[in-house]
């Protein structure tokens, strides 16, 4: 599975012209967002849903560092993601990682909403 997403990620940077953006880049969760007093969360908790992937491939692509994992649990502060979660291979891979990319109000893979 690993060689599938390092294959996609390569794959998706020769087809966009885009290189690969920094692993641990740190973006404010855009998807599946809830705004209380003008910080953004997650609308359904990451911890609520599971990777489609395995946890160890989902973090080779879309890990965050324990700084940020730390101050994604203070409810004050907005919730980070991995900016690799909106790039060509975010838009491909990303929903397989649901809980990583912070989308546990998307269906999973295969199925559809009610």
């Amino acid at each position: 599975m690993l060689v599938y997403l390092m294959l996609m990620t390569s794959c998706m940077m020769v087809v966009t012209g885009r290189p690969r953006p920094k692993e641990d880049v740190p973006v404010v969760i855009r998807n599946c967002t809830v705004v209380i007093n003008g910080v953004t969360r997650p609308s359904v908790a990451p911890s609520s849903c599971k990777n489609y992937f395995s946890d160890s491939d989902c973090a080779s692509v879309f890990a965050i560092s324990a700084d940020i994992q730390r101050e994604n649990a203070i409810e004050t502060n907005d919730y980070k993601v991995n900016g690799m979660c909106y790039s060509p291979v975010g838009d491909v891979i990303g929903i397989r990682c649901r809980s990583m990319c912070g989308l546990c109000c998307e269906p999973p893979p295969g199925k559809k909403s009610i």
